[in-house]
């Protein structure tokens, strides 16, 4: 075998391992790039804190989270569990599907709260949990 054939069969087998490596580290990063399209739920919240000031002693406070799903699959709310036996939640039952929107209402009893409040609300869903916030300011 001569000395020039054996050259070009070297950078023959190179030229192949090369590019199968190549087309290896391809198949990777397109699998990534589509794992990462595909991003599930994900609910956006207008607001996960807010404050309220001089609610009266004794009166109920009403008030909403709102968000926005901007994922690419169903926002599915498996419960919502308040910090405190004063607040009490109402959620969505249904799926929340991808650019829709929804709402958490929260009701706060402010009888026997006298004073600063700092409570919350617990969502469990199949974009994990998320915690929303708020203070409350209670006076007489």
């Amino acid at each position: 075998m001569s000395t020039q054939f054996r050259m070009q069969l070297f950078w023959h087998e190179i030229g192949s391992f090369v590019d199968m490596r190549s087309l290896t580290l391809t198949g990777f990063a397109l699998i990534a790039v589509l794992a990462m399209a595909a991003i599930g739920p994900k609910p956006v919240f207008e607001k996960k804190g807010l404050e309220f000031r001089d609610v009266k002693l004794g009166e109920v406070l009403t008030f909403y989270y709102y968000f926005t799903n901007e994922g690419d699959q169903d926002f599915i709310i498996d419960g919502v569990h308040p910090t405190c036996g004063c607040t009490t939640p109402e959620w969505p039952k249904q799926p929340i599907k991808p650019g829709a929107s929804g709402k958490i209402k929260v009701n706060f009893d402010s009888k026997d709260r006298l004073g600063y409040n700092a409570k919350g609300v617990n969502i469990h869903s199949n974009a994990g949990e998320i915690n929303l916030v708020f203070e409350v300011y209670v006076v007489e």
